[in-house]
């Protein structure tokens, strides 16, 4: 029986503001309006570079909405996506609309700018700028990931640091041999090589040329083989080839690390989000995150023993994970570990023990979103790095008396804050271009003096395009912190008073994290090799200049690199703004570039003040977001299943459950850009007009609860008996939900329902019969739980399961129905694509009439429906005023329905299932029917009953019925309740539906019953 499941959202309701402009319009809320504009200038400039890289013109103009944090973007319900339910006709019809966040770097804030106005381009240029031309595109034209957001990745960034270490990775454990297996994460990066890779081979053109084949040809593997004149296999093997080529100089250049690896077995292949060492440098702390959910763990590294002393958040499937929290910070006097979390929108500190014992818990309320932070050298003090109106400030915290004061204001990241050793500094990370008022696209380091406000420039290569990051004070004016300046993320060492760097390290990987002992020579580097996180400890020598590295080798990538630096093009200078402070910079001397003294931010003000009066040309309008509505999704294809709801009337012959037949059925849904309103609507047309479904329904996600609106008409008109029959239902029901967090949500609702049955006319008795009608009010609730991802056609992992009840009061002769039910799915991959599906279902119904449940068969049996092949009449049917409802139990295959009938039902069922073709052969297979081949093997357990137990006597089917020429006899015996079935599936892609055939041998009281075969239309469980 189907369940409606689905995420949630947990946002609260909020006022979203419009800045439009030629054709952009930026959608922010609160105090978003300075990243609004910064993210309207940015877009603003990217378009016609990407247009004129695709060779393609933006027509419809472009949305984005602007999230001033994760959390923000986390609770909106953009950020909700659900595992698709149905497996072919299905066109995604999204306008121009993509969103961002802010997580802190304005760096990475303009990479998400450039991806979403790539993402648009893309979306239009191969999809088309209209509707008509979107559904005929996309019912013919299916993009891999590795195409679609490995080139949204691509001309967003070209390249970098990160991404050449990780593939150097990727092939190292020849990842790239299980092409269709690989995670999301892996064949995005596989697919921004593969961009990358095209047009270093083939010219700048490359990439648009093939664009371009793919909207007209409406086929991926055809326009590879049009424009390099090989098939998908044959280009991957020339990627490979290239890239392994490419990195052999690279990997005999450098080496791994001299100290003792430190990694713990079962950590290693968690994610590792955070990384510090204690004060003594005998214990490690670390977070690993695993799709959402966080531990917090204490490394011995003498005993190299490990114990969890927190952990919280839960697993998303489904979601973007934010990796920023929880912060961990040791403190310097008593060496226990702070950790920072950001619950309910407030920003919270915990102290725990080395032990794990929780201390204390503190809620700072004047501390924002956070993203780094450190203790003074007397723990009196600690520095943040926190989000507020749209930029990245340096907050310092007084611990004793709980104030707190700005040490920043300006539009510059100040991001990796520590204290000096003598405590009189920040040292922290920005972005800012040598104290000019000038952003660069990399980080430097620098330090500003607490009391005085002075900002000194330390460390930085901006020009080179290299980074400079995670900065820590070794010892008075020695700067520890980390560089890509050769192409590796390596550690260094940076004396201020003789300007001089020593390089520390060669690896052959980037260092991830890096930390140093406050009271020990001891060192630690957190690393990524092998599809392993490694730690790597070490002693610092007194005499590191004589063990630096000299003349150190340079990565391919970062040769490349040299070779392209353009500093026109590498710095972005900020335009001033007569309504934002945040987008004015302090004026400073062009010729100093080492130092810049504040007095306090009224210089600030008035400097603002001055800049109002420069009126700024073509301002854009700001106003209120208005909701604009537009298509999300349009569905079209043949099906048979039963929509809406699953409950048919008890006083209408059983064969209603075969109809309709196989009829075209039209579904589209209409949302707002935000997705607060979603208005979903369909209709099935009858083949024969004996059957036709019409269902609204209305979504209101606005606030911290959701309200949801529905209403369907279902008509039948059965005529298997000698009296021709009508059925109408009709249903309106309103709901309120209450989202717990994403996965969870639990549901109220009222509804009325009205049945009609009536007798078609044949003659002038039936003419004169009155209308069967029933009219139902009712209640209900549901608790709901889904954490399941898709991972392909019918491949699902996670848990999700549903407890509900259904009260229907009959509105006539007071009867009372109540329906009460649990549904749970567990999905799991067992390798590669290979995975186990289980499900157990079960329901009672009580009341004055009650429901009657037929067990057996499958749904959307694709059978003739004037036939007796699908029910069995050996069991008597349930019918009478003892029952108001009727509905079939399934799939228990290998049996008719009714094969066990009942007001209660429980059934237990289990897949196995194996796409054939994708799992032998690695690589992209062009054909969607072969793609698309599933075999599963199946066990299906199941029984309904009535009275206490399935073990009563009074149970339907110990009751069998024997007709004879003569004669019709009932006999009652016991029998066994259980029903069991074996049995192997097949499953594929045909004409754009998934078709499913089954066979299997039913156990029936230790007998093997013929076996049956079905076949069926749509997804499995």
């Amino acid at each position: 029986m189907y369940q409606d499941y689905g995420q949630n959202s947990t946002q609260k309701k909020k006022v979203s503001y419009s800045l439009i402009q030629d054709q952009i319009e930026i959608i922010y809320f609160s105090d978003g309006e300075n990243l609004a504009r910064l993210a309207l200038d940015r877009v603003q400039s990217y378009i016609p570079d990407f247009e004129s890289r695709l060779n393609y013109n933006l027509s419809n103009g472009i949305r984005i909405i602007v999230f001033s944090n994760y959390d923000e973007y986390k609770k909106s319900n953009i950020n909700i996506t659900n595992p698709q339910y149905y497996a072919g006709g299905y066109s995604s019809l999204n306008e121009n609309v993509a969103c961002i966040y802010f997580d802190g770097s304005r760096i990475n804030f303009d990479k998400q700018i450039k991806k979403a106005v790539a993402e648009v381009l893309i979306n239009e240029f191969i999809f088309g700028g209209n509707i008509r031309e979107r559904i005929q595109t996309a019912a013919l034209l299916t993009l891999p990931a590795w195409y679609y957001k490995g080139l949204v990745a691509y001309l967003a960034e070209s390249w970098n640091i990160e991404n050449d270490n990780f593939l150097k990775d990727f092939f190292q454990n020849k990842k790239q041999k299980y092409f269709t297996s690989l995670q999301e994460e892996d064949e995005i990066l596989a697919g921004h090589s593969i961009w990358r890779y095209l047009e270093e081979k083939n010219g700048r053109g490359a990439v648009s040329n093939i664009v371009f084949l793919t909207r007209v040809g409406r086929s991926v593997e055809n326009a590879f083989i049009y424009y390099t004149g090989l098939n998908i296999n044959s280009l991957l093997n020339d990627w490979q080839d290239f890239y392994i080529e490419k990195y052999k100089s690279d990997e005999l250049a450098f080496k791994f690390p001299k100290g003792q690896e430190n990694a713990p077995e079962k950590l290693a292949k968690k994610k590792h989000t955070q990384f510090k060492l204690s004060n003594d440098g005998n214990k490690i702390a670390i977070v690993t995150n695993t799709l959402g959910r966080y531990q917090i763990v204490i490394y011995d590294i003498n005993t190299k023993s490990s114990k969890v002393i927190s952990s919280g958040g839960h697993q998303l499937l489904n979601r973007d994970i934010d990796l920023n929290y929880p912060l961990i910070a040791f403190n310097p006097l008593d060496n226990n570990l702070s950790v920072v979390l950001y619950i309910n929108e407030q920003t919270i500190l915990k102290r725990f023990n080395l032990n794990g014992k929780l201390l204390s818990t503190e809620i700072l309320k004047e501390v924002p979103f956070v993203k780094g932070f450190s203790y003074s050298p007397d723990a009196s003090k600690i520095i943040f790095s926190v989000i507020r109106k749209g930029q990245t400030d340096l907050l310092l915290y007084n611990v004793k008396d709980k104030t707190s004061s700005y040490l920043s204001d300006d539009v510059f990241d100040h991001l990796s804050p520590k204290f000096s050793k003598d405590g009189q500094y920040i040292i922290y990370v920005s972005n800012q271009y040598k104290l000019q008022n000038l952003e660069s696209d990399y980080l430097a380091i620098y330090r500003i003096h607490i009391e005085k406000k002075q900002i000194d420039f330390l460390i930085g290569r901006q020009d080179e395009k290299s980074n400079s990051t995670e900065p820590i004070e070794l010892s008075e004016n020695v700067i520890s912190y980390l560089s890509d300046r050769n192409g590796i993320i390596n550690n260094y060492f940076y004396e201020i008073k003789t300007l001089k760097n020593f390089q520390l390290t060669n690896y052959k990987r980037c260092i991830i994290r890096n930390d140093l002992a406050a009271n020990a020579p001891v060192i630690a580097d957190l690393l990524y090799f092998n599809n392993r996180y490694r730690i790597y400890v070490g002693m610092i020598a007194e005499d590191y200049q004589s063990e630096s590295i000299i003349n150190g080798a340079n990565t391919s990538y970062r040769k490349w690199l040299d070779n392209d630096i353009d500093s026109s093009i590498l710095l972005l200078e900020f335009k001033k703004s007569d309504t934002l402070k945040s987008n004015t910079a302090i004026q400073l001397d062009s010729q100093s570039h080492k130092k810049i003294f504040i007095s306090g931010f009224e210089e600030y003000e008035d400097l603002e003040s001055s800049l109002k009066n420069e009126k700024r040309r073509n301002d854009p309008y700001i106003s209120i977001a208005k909701t604009h509505f537009g298509i999300e999704y349009f569905l079209q294809q043949f099906d048979k299943s039963i929509l809406s709801n699953y409950l048919f009337p008890s006083n209408v012959n059983e064969k209603i459950f075969n109809y309709p037949l196989l009829s075209p059925h039209f579904q589209t849904s209409i949302s707002d850009v935000q997705k607060n309103h979603v208005i979903t609507a369909g209709v099935r047309i009858p083949v024969r007009i004996k059957a036709s479904d019409y269902y609204i329904h209305y979504a209101n996600r606005t606030g911290r609860w959701d309200k949801d609106l529905s209403a369907f008409r279902r008509g039948r008109i059965l005529d298997a008996s000698f009296t021709p029959t009508k059925m109408i239902n009709s249903q309106v029901k309103f709901a309120m939900s209450y989202p717990f967090n994403e996965r969870s949500r639990i549901s109220f609702n009222v509804f009325v329902r009205d049945d009609r049955v009536t007798n078609q006319g044949v003659d002038s008795a039936y003419l004169k019969q009155a209308t069967k009608q029933d009219l139902y009010f009712g209640n209900g609730f549901e608790y709901v739980f889904d954490n399941v991802r898709s991972n392909g056609l019918n491949l699902f992992e996670g848990l999700r399961f549903k407890i509900y009840s259904d009260n229907y009061n009959k509105y006539k002769n007071y009867q009372f129905i109540s329906n009460n039910g649990f549904d749970l799915r567990w999905y799991k991959k067992l390798h590669r694509q290979i995975y186990f599906a289980a499900r157990l279902s079960a329901a009672a119904s009580f009341g004055t009439q009650t429901t009657a449940y037929y067990l057996g068969g499958v749904e959307n049996w694709l059978v003739n429906v004037d036939s007796n092949t699908n029910f069995n009449y050996n069991i008597p049917t349930l019918n009478g005023d003892a029952y108001a409802f009727q509905t079939i139990i399934s799939p228990a295959r290998g049996f008719l329905r009714n094969s066990r009938a009942g007001n209660k039902y429980a059934l237990m069922n289990f897949e196995l299932r194996v796409p054939l073709f994708a799992y032998l052969i690695q690589k992209p297979i062009s054909s969607e029917f072969f793609r698309s081949v599933m075999l599963i093997g199946f066990v299906d357990i199941g029984t309904a009953w009535k009275g206490k137990s399935p073990y009563s006597i009074e149970n339907p089917f110990n009751t069998k019925i024997v007709q004879a020429p003569l004669y019709t006899m009932s006999v009652v015996t016991q029998r066994d309740p259980f029903l069991y079935a074996f049995g192997i599936g097949v499953r594929a892609k045909i004409l754009g539906h998934y078709i499913k055939l089954d066979h299997g041998w039913g156990l029936l009281e230790n007998k093997f019953q013929k076996a049956l075969t079905t076949v069926s239309i749509g997804l499995d469980f």
